[in-house]
């Protein structure tokens, strides 16, 4: 029999947990949609969007019984990306800087998850939807591009072309994800989590839709993301996957090890400074010893833009770590360390229950973070959703019951029930 909507509301985090993925993913089409034009009170659709959606996000949150909450590492890395949000928020007002109000729905969202996190089963559900409402995000946008009511940038010329039906060969790909840095790991995302999630039905479609946006993308970064999610699916997975082949374990290692070295090395020869991350980590480093305890700014960071002290202009470090560490100073940078230093942890844990899923989406983002800015820790954007879902998923056995407790081995066999399940 099943649940009637409000037992539904009041016993299951996939409600909230539904709305708050719709309000990430929906704000960003819509200011994609229309190009961030103010369209009430000097509001833009999209940011409209996330303010009511997060209203409605609380509201249903609210309604949801508390059954656990977050402990140990999993609420240390939360607290952790909070202060992180308060870091970068403080230091923009300080300089009396520009930020949107969906900034403020960070914390909050944070806070939600701590305190009513979903169980393994949900917390599998919210990759599952994630995966889906960026399908139906791409699929949405390449219809405004074919239909001519917004068309795809076209100014960001292409490094080789595939001719691919739907989509301009001459360019690189972005989509609504506003950089083709941003689309391609979004592709390595959805490619890694198919692979590992293993369902017949998500899988058939997110692995090939991964790849698909990494190659249009024409993103180098993304495409070494998707090489290490694949090198990590083979060391963790591939002897279930290939046991009945009896392929040896070092066969195995070496693919995995061939995956990640091809890119690293043809990146290397073809340019020695990494597309110039090298000297912009460089920079972010120097600019962090100007003030190391509270950061040189953004206002500093566009000044060394301008007098390139950084690289060809470039007004971020391409690194989640050094662009705090020389916006915000040597705190905000150690923070970021350590956030990223619990989430790999909890996922190297949960392999027992999970199989290797959340580590492997974890890898994948890993290396998206350390070569790209893909969150200022600010706002709730689409690209720290890969983020969460390593965190949800490896985090959802190391939660405390409020009503029963539930042994670690019921977890973990509820984890790979739902990871297996066809």
């Amino acid at each position: 029999m099943s649940k009637g909507p409000l037992l539904t509301l009041r016993t299951s985090a996939t409600p909230y947990l539904t709305l708050l993925i719709i309000s990430i993913i929906g704000g960003q089409f819509l200011q994609y949609a229309y190009q961030a034009e103010p369209i009430f009170k000097a509001q833009s659709a999209g940011i409209l969007f996330v303010l009511a959606t997060a209203v409605l996000t609380v509201v249903v949150w609210s309604v949801l019984m508390v059954r656990r909450r977050m402990m140990g590492l999993p609420l240390l890395v939360i607290t952790g990306m909070i202060a992180l949000w308060s870091f970068a928020t403080l230091r923009i007002v300080s300089q009396d800087g520009a930020f949107n109000y969906t900034a403020l729905f960070t914390p909050v969202m944070l806070l939600m998850l701590a305190l009513k996190p979903p169980d393994s089963r949900e917390a599998i559900r919210f990759g599952d939807t994630t995966a889906v409402a960026l399908a139906i995000s791409v699929a949405a946008t390449q219809f405004l591009d074919l239909s001519n009511l917004r068309a795809n940038r076209t100014d960001i010329v292409s490094r080789w072309g595939v001719p691919i039906p739907g989509f301009d060969t001459s360019v690189r790909w972005e989509g609504m994800f506003s950089d083709p840095n941003f689309a391609g790991f979004i592709g390595a995302f959805l490619c890694t989590y198919g692979l590992f999630r293993w369902h017949r039905t998500i899988s058939t479609w997110a692995v090939p839709l991964g790849v698909l946006i990494v190659v249009v993308s024409e993103s180098r970064s993304a495409i070494a993301a998707t090489c290490v999610g694949l090198a990590t699916f083979l060391v963790l997975r591939g002897s279930r996957l290939l046991g009945r082949l009896s392929v040896p374990n070092w066969i195995l290692m070496s693919g995995a090890g061939l995956l990640v070295a091809i890119p690293v090395i043809l990146s290397i020869v073809v340019d020695p400074t990494l597309n110039g991350r090298i000297p912009i980590w460089r920079s972010m480093i120097e600019l962090a010893a100007e003030s190391p305890l509270i950061g040189v700014g953004s206002d500093r960071i566009l000044e060394a833009s301008q007098e390139a002290v950084i690289p060809w202009g470039n007004l971020d470090g391409h690194s989640v770590v050094l662009d705090p560490l020389a916006r915000n100073g040597v705190v905000a940078g150690v923070t970021a360390f350590l956030v990223l230093a619990g989430v790999a942890l909890l996922s190297i844990r949960a392999f027992p229950r999970d199989l290797g899923l959340s580590f492997g989406v974890f890898a994948t983002f890993l290396l998206g973070a350390m070569t790209y800015t893909v969150t200022t820790w600010q706002y709730p954007t689409v690209q720290l959703l890969p983020l969460l879902t390593a965190l949800l998923i490896a985090s959802a056995g190391v939660q405390v019951s409020r009503r029963r407790s539930r042994s670690p081995r019921k977890q973990g066999d509820l984890t790979r029930q739902v990871i297996r399940q066809e």
